[in-house]
């Protein structure tokens, strides 16, 4: 009698098994990571909107004291403010002053506020944000990686409140 090789691989359960325990460790990881990926946008938002609203009550408050129609950083940086002293635009775009706001001066009053950022975190800052006018007094910075903005702050130029909004 000859005798049989031994079984050389898997067999088809086996493998079927092995398919279906990462199958559903699969399912299990997706539930616990969708979450975190939420709130790691949702705490992104807050502290973009936090840096963003300490940097204009700074502006708003120096040239308060200093008085005019635009206040200049030691770094060059000009920001064009409105009548009630809040600032609109900057010269990070070349944006004129307007009492209404566009996309442009949304976007050049966002490079302006965040120009004075570290260089390898400039880039991925302004990457991350979409800056387009709310209304005709306010701008809307949304969160570029999330679907359908979701996640956006409102700053408005006649009161300089922000307002945020996660959906």
């Amino acid at each position: 009698m000859k005798s049989r090789p031994a079984n050389k691989g898997f067999s088809l359960l086996e493998l079927i098994v092995v398919v279906c325990l990462i199958a559903i460790l699969f399912a299990i990881s997706v539930r616990f990571y969708i979450p975190q990926i939420e709130d790691s946008q949702r705490k992104t938002l807050n502290f973009q909107a936090a840096v963003f609203k300490r940097s204009v009550d700074n502006i708003h408050a120096l040239s308060a004291l200093q008085g005019g129609r635009s206040y200049t950083l030691s770094d060059g940086t000009r920001y064009y403010l409105n009548q009630w002293g809040w600032p609109v635009s900057s010269n990070a775009l070349e944006v004129n002053p307007r009492r209404r706001v566009s996309d442009l001066s949304c976007r050049s009053l966002w490079l302006g506020l965040f120009s004075q950022v570290e260089a390898g975190t400039e880039q991925a800052t302004l990457d991350q944000f979409i800056a387009s006018a709310a209304s005709r007094r306010s701008c809307r910075y949304s969160l570029s990686r999330t679907k359908e903005a979701l996640y956006f702050f409102d700053y408005d130029i006649k009161t300089g409140k922000l307002s945020i909004s996660i959906k």
